[in-house]
């Protein structure tokens, strides 16, 4: 775990002209899930232009609208972070923490259990703090770069409740947000927080091409027309596929083919299984079925 470390005045003057402050950033994604979907993953963005050996990251997940929120959570590293390995290794712990006042307002009562995996729990109730820690222990630092995804993965179970929550930067138990730079030198970046809409999902499902919410005979035309010519409508913009062409990818796999069309044919004739559901999938296409 990053070690705490003392600022030292003469030490931050020598390396401020080297450091840009604006390139490192730390974002929490913003996006629309859905109600009661499993598995919805959020990423944080780590960006920095210095070499880094640790960073320290304590997030606090708040209700905006009363009882939209998550109901288990698991913490993974990914993009430039991967877990196990990478070039900073650490352990990371949750905590589930009474918010008072907001950034490093806590009362200090923490809620068992707390976990230092990177598996599954169940979220105990709101607010819920957590902690991403990476630390350089093998001389493996961080070299100057942007995250494509998101290096730190939060993935949820959504609840039923529609509405908003947030994830913000805060302290948990005396610790805040930074980077550490070598030999011993830390600094916060920049945060942009995350705000995570819960909407009820009414996406058609895939195989609807007519999108009049059944699937029958006249889909399957419009999907053989399809094959060929593309000549119906698109998909509704604001559900998870917008750039999927004309809702004929049956499996959710990012692309419609002979395999979609004959799955749709045993499912008409056959009573085969149905298409996926598009608003299952996160990130889609994801194979959901």
């Amino acid at each position: 775990m990053l070690r705490r470390t003392v600022f030292f005045v003469t030490a931050i003057i020598i390396l401020l002209p080297a450091l840009s402050w604006g390139a490192n950033h730390v974002e929490v994604e913003s996006k629309t899930v859905y109600a009661g979907h499993q598995g919805s993953r959020i990423h944080v963005r780590a960006d920095n232009d210095v070499i880094l050996a640790g960073i320290e990251l304590p997030l606090i997940i708040r209700e905006v609208t009363p009882g939209a929120f998550i109901t288990s959570l698991q913490l993974t590293f990914g993009d430039r972070l991967p877990y196990p390995g990478g070039p900073l290794r650490g352990v990371r712990s949750t905590w589930q923490v009474v918010d008072t006042t907001g950034k490093c307002g806590f009362s200090g009562e923490v809620w068992n259990p707390d976990y230092i995996d990177t598996l599954p729990h169940p979220v105990l109730g709101a607010p819920l703090a957590i902690q991403f820690v990476r630390a350089n222990t093998f001389d493996e630092n961080l070299a100057p770069g942007q995250d494509n995804s998101g290096s730190f993965i939060l993935t949820a179970d959504i609840g039923n409740t529609l509405g908003q929550f947030e994830i913000d930067t805060t302290c948990i138990l005396y610790t805040h947000l930074r980077y550490a730079v070598p030999p011993g030198v830390t600094f916060t970046p920049l945060f942009t927080k995350g705000t995570i809409t819960v909407a009820e999902c009414s996406c058609p499902h895939h195989g609807d091409s007519d999108q009049d919410g059944f699937i029958t005979v006249l889909d399957l035309a419009l999907f053989v027309d399809c094959m060929f010519f593309c000549d119906f409508p698109p998909p509704v913009a604001d559900c998870p596929d917008p750039w999927s062409p004309w809702l004929s990818d049956l499996d959710c796999d990012g692309f419609p083919t002979a395999l979609d069309l004959s799955w749709l044919i045993d499912h008409l004739f056959d009573g085969g299984p149905g298409p996926c559901n598009p608003c299952a999938c996160d990130p889609y296409p994801n194979s959901c079925l």
